[in-house]
């Protein structure tokens, strides 16, 4: 290759790389928007007590990642919920004692 092509060709390169970083991060923005969107989703199912496993076969994602979802949301799933009500029933039940 003579110094010319080389040169040329670098050009192309270096081009070729800024704009794949820009579409990159494009495609960055675009992916943080519909993962929004999914927590989103799952909130609002959980909210109904639509089951995790439902919905993440229908969004097509593992149950762990479902539950990574709402939990980074605040949000427990149906059967959080309701074990963590059975654990706080339970201990209210305990710290009873009737009187003598």
């Amino acid at each position: 290759m003579s110094d010319t092509s080389w040169e040329t060709e670098r050009e192309v390169v270096s081009a070729r790389l800024r704009e794949n970083r820009e579409r990159r991060g494009l495609l960055e923005e675009k992916t943080q928007e519909i993962r929004a969107e999914l927590r989103d989703l799952l909130v609002r199912g959980s909210n109904v007590a639509v089951d995790v496993a439902e919905m993440a076969r229908l969004a097509g994602i593992s149950r762990d990642t479902a539950h990574r979802y709402l939990r980074e949301t605040g949000q427990l799933s149906r059967r959080q919920r309701h074990a963590a009500n059975k654990e706080e029933k339970d201990a209210q039940q305990i710290d009873y004692c009737p009187p003598d």
